[in-house]
């Protein structure tokens, strides 16, 4: 693994409708991406966005549809039947030999990135990642440092003022 932060905008594609999907979107737009979610139904918090939503059916795509977007997160549950299981391999596969940066969230390995759980902490940005870990875990340690570094740096605002 190769951490990375991307500083230049990029157009985005968000699959999903549901829960994982605003959190990814909200992420996403923090760092002033173009995010489009493509879902056949949003829940509230999606509809809630300010971003494009495109109602859709993953497994109905042409692959050109694609085409717009560098980066495609797969927010959504992994395939009940082996017929849809085995068209996101390939769908991950094609598009990753088109060039795009692609990550899903139930089977990261089949992705080429993997996008951490982050917390901005003043100029801090601290990222938490696992190849294979839960992400509600993930997120939970997150946190968890995330107020250790704030105790940190509000203890060293106070020593510089002293």
């Amino acid at each position: 693994m190769m951490p990375l932060v991307m500083t230049d905008p990029m157009k985005v594609l968000i699959i999903g409708g549901g829960r994982a999907a605003a959190i990814k979107a909200t992420s996403v737009l923090r760092y002033q991406h173009d995010v489009t979610l493509l879902s056949p139904v949003f829940n509230d918090d999606c509809l809630n966005l300010c971003c494009r939503r495109v109602p859709g059916d993953l497994y109905q795509m042409e692959l050109e549809s694609f085409a717009p977007y560098q980066l495609i997160y797969l927010a959504l549950p992994w395939p009940a039947t082996a017929s849809r299981r085995t068209y996101l391999k390939s769908l991950c596969d094609h598009l990753k030999a088109r060039g795009h940066l692609i990550s899903v969230s139930c089977k990261p390995e089949l992705g080429n990135v993997i996008n951490p759980c982050s917390r901005r902490v003043g100029e801090h940005l601290l990222s938490l990642s696992c190849e294979r870990s839960d992400p509600v875990n993930t997120r939970s340690l997150t946190q968890k440092l995330t107020n250790v570094l704030q105790r940190m740096t509000s203890l060293q605002d106070q020593s510089n003022l002293i």
